[in-house]
């Protein structure tokens, strides 16, 4: 009896021994389970998309429309310049800005109102002239305003919403319509350098020039010198 008491004894001692061994194995294994290093993973590609939206975020973005109006404008390249000539027939060199456009993004330039384009329009064309100058901060566009066999060409500076920053005369030829010079033709040139430095030279009938500068600093704006 004491022998079977002994080797019952025996035989517990053994289980409960492979029982703990058991258990501390398991908790090993619990501890690197595959599912917490599939949410570091995932974590750190979240953050890694959310650091990229923030880049993307940073530049800047121009309106679906403006974009559009922008893209009609022939692009040019930095130095501008542009000379009116008697000879240049507006319908086959540019294109016209329909009313809508003149109305969204011509307002404030010609300080006009929507009903004023819209009596202008039976005697008015404005075009699509050119696109010299993109930046990070601005768009500058020339566009023409044509009416009464006078031509006047106005530079613009717009931020990337479409909003006027500023706008200057650039260029016209201009016929006058009254007094005994009436007929005839004075000649506004104008010229944007590499330095964004503007030059507008004015001829009047007396063969005199005059001579306004401006500049275009880093956020559009145009001051004159």
């Amino acid at each position: 009896m004491k022998k079977l008491f002994l080797t019952f004894l025996f035989v517990s001692l053994i289980v409960w021994s492979c029982g703990e061994e058991e258990g501390t194995g398991n908790d090993t294994q619990q501890d690197k389970m595959p599912g917490d290093v599939k949410i570091e993973e995932i974590t750190s590609s979240v953050s890694n998309e959310e650091t990229t939206d923030a880049k993307q975020e940073l530049k800047p973005q121009i309106s679906t429309d403006f974009r559009e109006f922008v893209d009609k404008f022939p692009h040019s390249s930095l130095p501008y310049e542009l000379k009116p000539d008697f000879e240049d027939d507006a319908e086959n060199i540019y294109a016209k800005i329909p009313l809508e456009k003149q109305i969204k993004y011509l307002a404030k330039a010609e300080k006009l109102k929507k009903a004023d384009f819209e009596e202008m329009a039976e005697y008015t064309d404005f075009y699509f002239v050119s696109n010299p100058l993109q930046t990070d901060n601005f768009i500058a566009i020339v566009y023409g305003r044509f009416e009464m066999g006078s031509v006047y060409f106005y530079l613009c500076t717009y931020n990337n919403k479409g909003d006027l920053i500023s706008s200057i005369d650039f260029a016209s030829l201009e016929m006058l319509g009254a007094g005994p010079q009436a007929g005839q033709y004075t000649i506004t040139e104008g010229k944007i350098d590499k330095n964004l430095k503007i030059t507008v030279s004015f001829d009047d009938l007396d063969g005199n020039t005059s001579v306004e500068n401006y500049q275009i600093k880093e956020t559009g704006t145009i001051v004159k010198l």
